[in-house]
């Protein structure tokens, strides 16, 4: 049986952004740079390049696409000072019911939003300032708390506003660290007056001079009124909950489950339980614990006057029990299991634990609640999908979509007028300024890589894993061509309207440079995209090199022994230029559009090293967000503006730490706010605009 925290935050981050992995991306320029030449050192090693066959590019017509617009794809669009600020509500973490039955509190990495538990109409959307998972109607349906960092806040459910904060090291656990996700978010409990609130805390470092308490605050004065402490070395794991008739506090207590008088704060009763989140029936005459058996876990129905069981709910080995819930009448239990199979809710009867049915799940569930005043359950999905279920029939009433999701990757066109999203294998383009659906330019794409705009702003490039490249215009959706690049050795160039292609092997080291890029429209100078990538790995996504613009160079990183280095080579002799010694890992690094820097990304606490590619010294270092020892999470692009004076730098799932630089003087510009943990950011090239995105929301800062 799978118990809470069974999966690490460490362990989840890598099995959540193996499959969501960012690529290095550099944009191409509005204006072209002058590029001094490198000066050239002694090279260490001498080759001499190998005459190559010539490769004819091949021409593959793709079906034109209409841009005509969908009116089918719409999102929920925020505006701030009359311009669009946000696309998108954002990943949906936790829900609840208010005790009336007629409304719906629903948190999400976009803050909080109530809506009409029968239409689904939104009735209130209140920014937390931050993402939020667990949320608690109070039970007179006027305030709603939910998590805060170690808080809980208090929000008032007609204006807004934020009321009270209670707790200082309240111990959230988070839906966001398990896979399969776990339904039961809470530690937050309302006593039944709506007097009080219960949380437990953690104080908690690991070592036995450590513990943890449960508390119970004031819910108006918003002052602790009692605590009850753990020894020192233990915590409670999981949330203390008040009985519905007010005298008792349970809460997991070492490996048992404690049931507290709230009067005289004194232990009244103790039930052998594994780690779960305690349950009172409706009528506080019944608890559900979970018991470890010789053969398997069952659940276990406790008749609180006796303090006998009475019912057991067996568990099959092949389920993994999460959580459950009683029906409004008491008389049904809704058992919920999931594992790496799939997910199961079944609907047991409370007096014979017999299975009366089973929801016909499509998702995991990420969280759910009852209807207080009739046999409803809502539940909430993977896939952002709300579901209102009948417990009796088990009939699907009312389903509503919360969040799309956006995408994998944005790119903001050089004006700041457009958008093109990366989802589900094609590409879609929306009006950057209004939000609005354009349309979608391709059909099943293989994976993209280098994407570039052209500098007029009206079409777009890419290559894909293949080696194919494809031009888009971004007016009409049309494809505007389709080269097949060689796969032998060989260096070839063609030039085909403003877009030019280069591929190389080089003979002397395992690394493959695939260079591409737009020809100026007022000059026949050409700003190059592209990269250096070790021929020894599967996917360019993880290659470990860049080309300055101008196409004359590119950089490999290189580990030699203990050192590390970034490595110049000339991209026509491909002898070595230079070699930069740097302080550690480098997670990614680039060239300066102007080519007169290279910025390394430290590994360690993600700050960025600035090198002058001329001097080998470093100039400066910048902090990219991350005070200290930083988590592996994912590549980090750079995103310059055309002319290269401004820089944006992003910390995937790391909240405020989109900023904008000064590569002037490497100094700080801005520091931009949201709210969900975002995963891509982007500048435009002429600096009107930069985008953020999380996967189910697309944020803008409108710099003009």
């Amino acid at each position: 049986m799978k118990i809470f925290y069974k999966a690490s935050l460490i362990l989840f981050f890598g099995f959540f952004l193996s499959a969501c992995g960012k690529q290095t991306l550099t944009e191409a320029t509005q204006i072209q740079p002058t590029i001094s030449p490198l000066p050239t050192s002694t090279p260490t090693v001498n080759v001499t390049s190998t005459p190559i066959p010539t490769i004819t590019p091949v021409y593959t017509p793709l079906p034109d696409t209409n841009c005509t617009g969908d009116s089918d794809k719409k999102l929920d669009v925020y505006y701030e000072n009359a311009e669009i600020s946000r696309i998108g509500n954002g990943q949906l973490h936790g829900i609840d019911w208010s005790s009336d039955g007629t409304k719906l509190a629903i948190a999400s990495e976009t803050g909080l939003y109530i809506f009409d538990a029968n239409s689904f109409e939104m009735l209130n959307y209140i920014n937390t300032g931050r993402s939020i998972e667990t949320v608690r109607f109070s039970p007179d349906g006027t305030i709603i708390a939910t998590d805060y960092s170690s808080k809980v806040a208090l929000w008032d459910l007609n204006t807004g506003e934020l009321v009270g904060e209670i707790g200082d090291k309240v111990d959230f656990y988070t839906v966001l660290i398990r896979h399969p996700p776990d339904p039961v978010l809470g530690n937050i409990s309302f006593s039944p007056d709506g007097k009080e609130i219960v949380v437990h805390t953690k104080n908690w470092g690991g070592d036995e001079d450590s513990n943890g308490s449960v508390q119970i605050w004031d819910a108006h004065s918003y002052k602790l009124v009692r605590e009850w402490k753990l020894k020192k070395g233990v915590f409670p794991l999981l949330d203390p909950v008040f009985s519905p008739d007010g005298k008792y506090i349970a809460s997991q207590w070492g490996d048992d489950v404690v049931l507290w008088d709230i009067a005289t704060g004194e232990e009244t009763k103790r039930f052998q339980s594994m780690s779960f989140f305690p349950l009172f029936s409706h009528d506080s005459t019944k608890l559900l614990t979970v018991k470890r058996a010789s053969c398997c876990s069952v659940l276990e129905m406790v008749d609180l006057q006796t303090n006998k069981p009475f019912q057991v709910f067996p568990v099959e080995d092949t389920q993994d029990f999460e959580a459950a819930k009683f029906s409004a009448d008491d008389k049904k239990l809704i058992v919920y299991y999931a594992s790496s199979a799939g997910a199961t809710m079944e609907v047991r009867d409370v007096k014979n634990g017999k299975r009366i049915l089973s929801l016909p799940l499509l998702d995991y569930v990420f969280g759910f609640a009852t209807n207080p005043t009739k046999n409803e359950i809502v539940t909430i999905d993977y896939e952002q999908n709300i579901h209102i279920w009948d417990i009796d029939s088990g009939a699907l009433l009312r389903t509503h979509k919360f969040s799309e999701y956006f995408g994998s990757e944005i790119y903001p066109s050089p004006d700041g007028e457009k958008l093109v999203a990366l989802r589900d294998k094609k590409f879609h383009l929306y009006n950057a300024q209004t939000g609005a659906y354009l349309c979608q330019l391709q059909e099943n794409i293989e994976e993209p890589y280098f994407f570039s705009f052209n500098p007029n702003g009206k079409e777009f490039a890419y290559i894909t894993l293949s080696g194919k490249s494809l031009t888009w215009d971004l007016t009409s959706g049309n494809l505007l061509q389709s080269i097949e690049i060689g796969q032998e050795n060989g260096s070839e160039t063609e030039q085909t309207g403003n877009l030019i292609y280069k591929e190389t092997l080089f003979s002397n080291a395992h690394y493959d440079l695939i260079a591409w890029g737009w020809k100026g429209e007022r000059s026949n100078k050409t700003i190059w995209i592209g990269t250096s990538c070790d021929a020894w790995e599967s996917l360019p996504t993880i290659c470990s090199g860049v080309i300055s613009r101008d196409g004359n160079f590119f950089a490999t990183y290189e580990r030699i022994e203990e050192k590390f280095k970034i490595t110049i080579y000339s991209a026509d002799t491909h002898n070595m230029v230079k070699s930069i010694d740097i302080d550690d890992l480098s997670d990614n690094f680039a060239f300066s559009p102007d080519g007169e820097y290279i910025l390394s990304l430290r590994f360690i606490d993600w700050a960025i090293d600035i090198w002058n590619t001329k001097t080998l010294e470093k100039v400066t270092k910048i902090n990219s967000g991350m005070e200290g020892d930083g988590p592996y999470l994912s590549v980090q692009e750079f995103s310059f503006t055309s002319d290269g004076d401004l820089l944006v730098t992003y910390l995937p799932y790391w909240n405020d730490s989109v900023k904008l630089w000064n590569t002037q003087t490497w100094e700080l510009e801005q520091n931009f706010d949201y709210i969900g943990g975002i995963r891509d950011a982007k500048i435009s090239g002429d600096g009107s605009l930069i985008t953020a995105l999380s996967g189910y929301t697309v944020y803008f800062w409108h710099l003009e």
